[in-house]
């Protein structure tokens, strides 16, 4: 078996700039030998040393590496050079929540809880054991009531999956048609 190439950042054509952080930039990519479009985040290493966060982008991408869930962005791979760490991403064209919040500063209450089953969904496939929440003022309380449920340190504190159906602020604003036994009672 031939020797595996690492990458580097001459692999890749950089296209516009997609967002940007405190920790470095995102940008639309391609690589040059296949044309397959990515989404390449550049992270600085000086700014994650002096937040002294090396821990936790190592965990972040081990943890990424391993999720596989249409929901989730995908990391395909990552490389580094002396100045930068570079994480190649899933290319998500219809851009992103964040980005979505950014241009109308709010969502209606029937988007946001079709975002919580799609978030619902991610969770049954991947659990973060440790979560410190902090909720914009712009989500719903019925909203942060139930993210608060979904993400309870010890597992047996959690709201269990099949339940968020069930949860009075997404069955007051799903447009779901759900089973007579799991509707509001009129």
């Amino acid at each position: 078996m031939p020797p595996v190439r690492r990458l580097t950042i001459e692999d890749f054509e950089i296209g516009r700039p997609l967002g940007k952080g405190k920790f470095g930039n995102l940008y639309l990519a391609r690589l040059k030998e296949s044309h397959f479009l990515v989404a390449l985040k550049v992270i600085f290493k000086s700014q994650i040393e002096k937040e002294g966060l090396e821990h936790q982008l190592r965990r972040e991408i081990e943890i990424q590496a391993h999720l596989q869930h249409p929901n989730i962005l995908c990391l395909y791979n990552y490389f580094h050079d002396a100045c930068q760490v570079y994480l190649i991403l899933e290319y998500a064209p219809r851009s992103e929540l964040y980005k979505e919040l950014q241009k109308s500063n709010t969502l209606d209450e029937q988007h946001t809880a079709m975002i919580m089953e799609e978030l619902a969904d991610a969770l049954t496939y991947c659990h973060e054991k440790k979560v410190d929440i902090r909720f914009p003022p712009s989500i719903p309380l019925g909203a942060q009531d139930l993210i608060s449920k979904l993400l309870r340190y010890q597992p047996l504190e959690r709201l269990p999956l099949a339940q968020i159906l069930e949860h009075p602020w997404v069955r007051a604003h799903s447009q779901r048609v759900l089973p007579p036994s799991v509707q509001m009672d009129s």
